[in-house]
């Protein structure tokens, strides 16, 4: 179906000309467009843009270049897909430059989404569901509808039929096949995560802890699933068993290399086949990560589904989870989820009245509409996780520190329960490296983690039957858990004023758990007083005292955030990596950190750095950026290394990039000797950095090498 669609810019220069192919706009599916440029005049390098801003206003852009003869034509394609209802903008842009040569910008509106069903493949259950059914037709057998909905049992590959215009539309679904034998972690028929056959709600943190202090910390409060980037073999290995003996797991975000629309798709699957062969069983590594906010940052989806489908093939035995902006509408992400086990959503509400993301509940209650929301994205099906505020929005880099709010223990301790009650099956926080650690916040966080992680039994219970009903309460939500012989409810306030709730249950008698006012039980009736976005956790058990963990001396010991250390006429801040904190240089940016560590033995001052690699080849790093100097200037990069592991090779460098290029000022690989040496660079700083320099330290093995006292100086010309 071809649809008229506007015309509203013309080519802004003569010399190129654009001419848009044929523009489908049926609704979730991939479609393309060719583009046809003409230039009368010289050869030209070109850039072509399509840029399409959808109802939910996130551009999704995509660049080719093209090299157009003179009084010639080039020709490039573009993919692209429209998902939600409303109307598209599509901007085609062509330059050479920074100069526009020529723009023209079409306007399509799918005409077919409100027709079409809902479709929810799912692994774990082996099973296909269908909403929105209307004449649907189904390979994998006929459709029980009910409510206009049917599941039905699938796996492998399949399709689903519906009328489209005169005719009937086909959709391919793939039901990835359960795994063989046992998993390192799968999702129940409940939508609980299941580990060794025991339910598993996580309670993670976008932090990787790098030294046994910090990773026992972390431990100790409650968290137990880290964040873990995609390192090559065995510093993926080295690192999964330095978590296992802190009793934490890991997720590993593969980002785009599990788009498989884009770039080159054999490299990608070659990446993803080593990480996950490095991976191996660890029990250490319990999920993946798919592309972050996929949705909203307009990443193709059937590029996700083919990227999915490989990793599945890969390694059945472990989910996948996508996490989504809290922005764009069900159906789109409807589209995307079928691309994952594990939905999700990130929500950072405070300060209140919340204006990021357009969101319709302005207030910490957003946690909970947004779990509902992702609920319903999934068709309630699969497990969602929730991403919760760990930073303030002004402490973000760039903004204004000083007027930084963070959220207060009750706020945190609120939008956590939000979650569960409204259907979580995970909760973790993203943002904590832009918080001070120590900090009130930190230890605020920390202890809303450690009480969650108290009440375990009730997070991992099954929902009681029947459930309790609520009797009064106006903004008053509550989950009802049977937990051994006893029962669990955590009731929530969801509303800025105070509000007695009423809630009808069994005749036994209930308890307050923590600090929180007792409740009275009156025929059959449990009266709970709640204070603006109040929380009250109530058991049966005479017994349970589960203990919520304070920080209240860390936080009244805790400094601001010190500025890094600086040296007269060096421009590195921090040089001698004599600043630190959790074991590593405060400011210097480690790539495979646990190949990295100070040390004592220092050139002067009292730390060096030391970095290890495993093997040639592996060639682990630490940068320092941003760092000013000036443009067009003479410098000297220098800086002291010793080893106590012959063979083993050191070197640091200076690099920049301008309009994305590299500007690259690299000592030479060198293996130095067991006695502290200073080696140098002399280069110009051509073009000019603009800001945007940095210096790197790095290592290859096997062995490892020491750096201490780097200096970037200018050189006065005589």
């Amino acid at each position: 179906m071809l649809p008229a669609f506007a015309l509203l810019a013309a080519s802004l220069t003569a010399g190129v000309e654009l001419t848009i192919g044929e523009l489908p706009a049926s609704g979730c599916r991939p479609h393309r467009v060719t583009v046809t440029c003409v230039r009368q005049g010289a050869a030209v390098e070109l850039e072509l843009t399509l840029s399409i801003i959808p109802p939910a206003r996130a551009a999704r852009t995509t660049t080719r270049r093209l090299a157009l003869p003179a009084d010639g034509r080039a020709e490039a394609t573009f993919d692209y897909e429209l998902y939600e209802p409303g109307e598209h903008k599509l901007t085609f842009t062509a330059t050479a430059g920074k100069e526009v040569l020529a723009r023209e910008i079409r306007s399509l509106t799918p005409m077919d989404l409100d027709t079409a069903p809902v479709l929810f493949p799912n692994h774990y259950r082996q099973s296909l569901t269908v909403v929105d059914v209307r004449d649907v037709s189904c390979s994998f057998g006929p459709l029980a509808i009910q409510d206009g909905r049917a599941t039905i049992a699938a796996s492998g590959d399949g399709w689903v039929e519906w009328p489209e215009g005169d005719g009937r539309r086909r959709c391919e679904v793939h039901v990835p096949p359960r795994a063989a034998g046992q998993t390192v972690c799968e999702v129940g028929p409940d939508n609980r995560l299941k580990v060794a056959g025991r339910t598993w709600f996580p309670l993670g943190i976008y932090f990787s802890p790098y030294t046994d202090a910090v990773a026992a910390e972390l431990a100790d409060a409650g968290f137990d699933l880290v964040q873990l980037d995609a390192y090559p073999g065995p510093e993926l290995r080295q690192a999964l068993d330095f978590y296992q003996r802190h009793g934490l797991r890991a997720w590993v975000p593969l980002g785009n290399q599990l788009n498989l629309a884009d770039g080159d798709p054999e490299a990608k699957r070659k990446a993803l086949r080593a990480v996950v062969e490095s991976a191996a069983d660890h029990p250490a590594l319990a999920l993946w990560e798919s592309v972050d906010e996929p949705a909203w940052g307009g990443t193709p989806s059937w590029g996700l589904r083919d990227g999915y489908r490989y990793l599945k093939e890969l390694d059945p035995k472990r989910p996948v989870w996508t996490n989504h902006a809290p922005r764009n509408a069900v159906s789109a992400l409807a589209w995307y989820n079928q691309a994952t086990d594990i939905a999700g959503c990130d929500i950072y509400p405070v300060p209140m009245p919340q204006k990021h993301s357009d969101l319709p509940v302005p207030t910490i209650a957003a946690v909970g509409a947004e779990t509902d929301k992702s609920l319903a994205s999934v068709a309630g099906e699969k497990p969602v996780f929730m991403v919760l505020q760990g930073f303030a929005w002004d402490a973000l880099p760039g903004r204004k520190a000083e007027q930084a709010v963070y959220p207060t223990f009750a706020e945190s301790r609120f939008m956590a329960y939000d979650a569960v009650v409204c259907g979580a099956s995970g909760l973790l926080w993203w943002g904590v490296r832009y918080a001070p650690r120590p900090s009130p916040f930190w230890s605020d966080l920390k202890a809303v983690v450690s009480e969650l992680a108290a009440i375990r039994p009730i997070l991992d219970a099954p929902d009681a039957a029947p459930p309790a009903t609520l009797v009064e309460g106006q903004g008053v939500r509550f989950v009802h858990r049977r937990v051994a012989a006893d029962e669990a409810l955590i009731v929530i306030n969801r509303s800025a004023e105070p509000v007695k709730a009423v809630v009808r249950v069994a005749g036994r008698a209930w308890r307050t758990l923590f600090d929180d006012p007792q409740p009275s039980l009156v025929n059959g009736l449990l009266w709970v007083d709640l204070p603006a976005w109040g929380v009250a956790v109530l058991t049966t058990s005479p017994d349970w005292r589960p203990v919520r963990r304070s920080y209240a001396a860390e936080a009244a010991a805790a400094r601001p955030p010190q500025p890094l250390p600086r040296q007269a006429g060096n421009a590195i801040p921090n040089p001698s990596f004599e600043a630190e904190t959790d074991g590593l240089p405060d400011g210097w940016q480690v790539r495979f950190p646990f190949t990295a560590a100070l040390e004592r033995d220092a050139h002067e001052g009292e730390r060096a750095f030391r970095l290890r690699s495993a093997a040639a080849g592996a060639t682990p790093l630490a940068v320092m950026r941003p760092i000013e100097v000036k443009g067009d200037r003479k410098v000297r990069l220098s800086g002291w290394m010793r080893t106590d592991t012959p063979g083993a090779k050191g070197r640091f460098y200076a690099e920049w990039v301008i309009a994305g290029r590299f500007h690259s000022r690299v000592l030479p690989w060198t293996e130095p000797t067991a006695e502290w040496r200073r080696y140098e660079l002399v280069f110009d700083t051509t073009p000019d950095p603009q800001g945007k320099l940095y210096v790197v330290v790095q290592v290859d093995g096997p062995g490892s090498v020491l750096f201490d006292d780097l200096k970037l100086e200018e050189i006065q010309e005589p």
